[in-house]
């Protein structure tokens, strides 16, 4: 059986229980970054090779492109989680990744700070984007929900 995606997995704390995942909790920090993926679960150390191309030309499935990288920087990806202990979709996690491997995954909040360092962005932008801009959601889909945010972020 062919999987289409893999996950990714780290002690994530929750902002809305305060709860910290275990390493195996099911998140639901699914990932489309590799190009084989088998349903893995991917965390701190293992291998994943990501195209600083495919980032430039907006061409992952299930992400945007908000900044691309240069080739020696690592790669941040900002990905949506969903907590495990009070089921909280609020939440937010930074992955980063270089030189083959994942080198953190930690939970932070969506703010302008780290909006404005990730180079890919989870699908889920656009709720936030819908809440932040009080637009309903329909008006801020795609792509449109990160140009929205760089304007609202002012970047």
């Amino acid at each position: 059986m062919t999987n289409s995606y893999d996950y990714f997995a780290g002690k994530l704390k929750c902002i809305a229980c305060g709860e910290t995942t275990s390493i195996d909790s099911p998140t639901n920090i699914q990932t489309y970054i590799s190009d084989k993926p088998e349903g893995r679960v991917l965390s701190e150390g293992d291998a994943v090779q990501v195209d600083v191309r495919r980032i430039e030309n907006d061409e992952y499935d299930g992400y945007f492109t908000v900044t691309p990288p240069t080739e020696q920087e690592p790669v941040r990806i900002l990905q949506a989680w969903d907590c495990p202990a009070c089921g909280s979709p609020l939440n937010w996690a930074e992955i980063v990744l270089g030189d083959g491997v994942i080198h953190s995954i930690v939970s932070v909040p969506f703010d302008r700070e780290h909006f404005a360092r990730s180079n890919l962005i989870s699908l889920e932008v656009a709720g936030v984007a819908a809440e932040l801009l009080r637009m309903p959601i329909k008006h801020v889909l795609g792509r449109r929900a990160v140009d929205l945010l760089k304007g609202y972020f002012n970047m």
